[in-house]
C-alpha cells in the first residue's frame, strides 16, 4: 500500500487527482494518478523535496489550463482571411495604389 503524502486536484484533471507519495525504501517523492494511468513525462521522475513536486505540478496545471483556454483557430477561417488579403492586394495593384 502506498501512503499518499499530498494530493493535487484541478479542473484540468476532471475528477482524477495527482498524488505525491514516497517511493518504497527511499526518501524520494513520485507522482501517480489516483485512478491510474500514465503521468505526463515531465512529472514522471523522482523528487527529493515536496516543494519541487509542488512547483512542477502547479506549472503543469497552469500550462494545461492555458492550453484549454486558447481557442483553436479553424483552418477554414485562416484560409479565408489569407485569400481576402491576397484579393485586396490584387485589387489595390489593379487600381494603381500599390506598385
Amino acid at each position: 500500500m502506498v501512503d499518499v503524502v499530498k494530493s493535487y486536484k484541478a479542473k484540468t484533471f476532471g475528477d482524477n487527482e495527482l498524488e505525491a507519495f514516497i517511493k518504497e525504501n527511499t526518501s524520494h517523492y513520485m507522482l501517480k494518478w489516483k485512478k491510474g494511468g500514465t503521468v505526463a513525462p515531465h512529472l514522471s521522475g523522482v523528487y527529493t523535496s515536496l516543494t519541487t513536486v509542488d512547483t512542477d505540478v502547479y506549472n503543469y496545471i497552469n500550462t494545461e489550463e492555458a492550453k484549454d483556454a486558447i481557442e483553436p483557430v479553424d483552418e477554414r477561417v485562416k484560409a479565408k482571411a489569407k485569400t481576402e488579403r491576397r484579393l485586396a492586394k490584387q485589387k489595390a495593384k489593379l487600381e494603381g495604389l500599390v506598385t
